[in-house]
């Protein structure tokens, strides 16, 4: 799925992505970006078909999978985040752009949402700092769908072997 790091610990998945180095900072875009997924807040009951999606720019294909109940209450206190943000900073682009605000968005973010809790998180590394972000529905996306539904299918197998042991 083009991740350049994959590490798997248990129900813990973590997927480590890199485009851009410090060299070419000051900019607004994602420096590298790593994703945590806790396969515990996923209802794997919910995994969706590969499907294509269609852009102005392309073609690619995707899979979601829904939050478990217990998940998606935790989670969805994400959008009183954002609003609370975009008051504070009605000029920031988080969590698309990056700016000066990052470190500050940062601190708030890991006061509602700890490190400690066992969240799903989306984290950009950017010229600023460390954005982290949580997204309550699981997707994956990729150009070829052969390898797409290869990963979609040994997820769902590997998430059932957990429940097993």
């Amino acid at each position: 799925m083009g991740y350049d790091t994959i590490e798997v610990a248990g129900p813990r998945i973590r997927f480590d992505r890199f485009f851009l180095d410090e060299k070419q900072c000051p900019t607004d875009q994602v420096l590298s970006y790593y994703r945590q997924i806790d396969l515990r807040n996923l209802d794997m009951e919910t995994v969706s078909p590969v499907h294509d999606v269609k852009t102005e720019e392309r073609v690619f294909f995707a899979f979601s999978i829904d939050p478990t109940p217990e998940y998606r209450k935790k989670a969805l206190s994400i959008v009183s985040l954002e609003r609370e943000i975009r008051e504070l900073f009605p000029t920031t682009g988080w969590p698309f752009r990056f700016d000066t605000t990052i470190p500050f968005i940062r601190e708030k973010f890991l006061r509602k949402f700890p490190p400690d809790m066992r969240l799903n998180r989306w984290v950009a590394r950017t010229c600023f700092g460390e954005s982290p972000y949580l997204y309550p529905v699981f997707w994956m996306s990729f150009d070829d769908k052969e390898s797409l539904s290869k990963f979609r299918d040994t997820l769902i197998r590997y998430a059932k072997s957990l429940g097993e042991d």
